[in-house]
């Protein structure tokens, strides 16, 4: 079982952005596997088009 070390720091960067920035930002989040189902439920939405580029293949 992986073991998960809760420290909210989403939860923290979200609050600290909303209190020095205007009302337009958004934040782009890349999670890893296991905690795709936890974002929700702090306000994110799924958006099923984000892409990586990683090191290419030579």
């Amino acid at each position: 079982m992986t073991r998960v070390i809760k420290l909210d720091i989403g939860k923290q960067l979200i609050k600290t952005i909303e209190k020095h920035i205007d009302n337009r930002w958004a934040i782009g989040l890349l999670a890893a596997p296991q905690t795709v189902d936890y974002y929700a439920h702090i306000g994110f939405n799924a958006h099923l088009s984000a892409w990586i580029l990683r090191e290419q293949l030579k």
